[in-house]
């Protein structure tokens, strides 16, 4: 149940299962609106929550990365270890 609901909610979709209440006799739909069970399909609209977390980690990972580079590239040109040869 869990993965369908995340499912849904990172890529849309449409539930159709009928919910059914357990507990009470009726769900409160509407200011005088009361139904024992919804029957209608319920549609979800694409949050990409999973996607734009993975899209942040990426960036902040790009970011670190280069900066690092650009500063071993620096050290290593400033010592002269960079000219080339293999070590």
């Amino acid at each position: 149940m869990t993965r369908r609901i995340a499912g849904l909610l990172e890529f849309g979709g449409t539930a159709k299962r009928p919910i059914r209440p357990t507990n009470v006799k009726a769900l409160k739909l509407g200011p005088n609106w009361y139904v024992s069970r919804v029957t209608r399909p319920r549609t979800y609209r694409a949050q990409r929550f999973m996607q734009s977390a993975a899209d942040d980690k990426l960036r902040a990972f790009d970011e670190e990365v280069a900066g690092k580079l650009a500063g071993e590239l620096q050290r290593r040109l400033g010592s002269g270890r960079g000219s080339g040869s293999i070590e």
